[in-house]
């Protein structure tokens, strides 16, 4: 560090601190940002897939459904 008076180094100092503490609040930031994103892709997908598999499982209910019907010779 330079040599200067105390004050100076004091000022130099309180300085740097306000860098850290701004840099320190920018990355939490986003940091919290990205968490947010991430848990909120999460969990759209899961909600998606929740969905597909609820809409694959009706087809296949109707198609077995209508297989059962059918067991007698269907009139085609």
């Amino acid at each position: 560090m330079s040599t200067g008076t105390p004050e100076q180094r004091f000022w130099l100092a309180k300085q740097r601190q306000a860098q850290l503490i701004h840099e320190a609040r920018q990355y939490r930031l986003a940091k919290a940002n990205r968490d947010n994103r991430s848990n909120n892709s999460s969990t759209t997908r899961s909600k998606w897939t929740w969905l597909w598999l609820g809409q694959l499982s009706a087809r296949i209910r109707a198609l077995h459904l209508r297989e059962e019907l059918c067991s007698d010779p269907c009139p085609e």
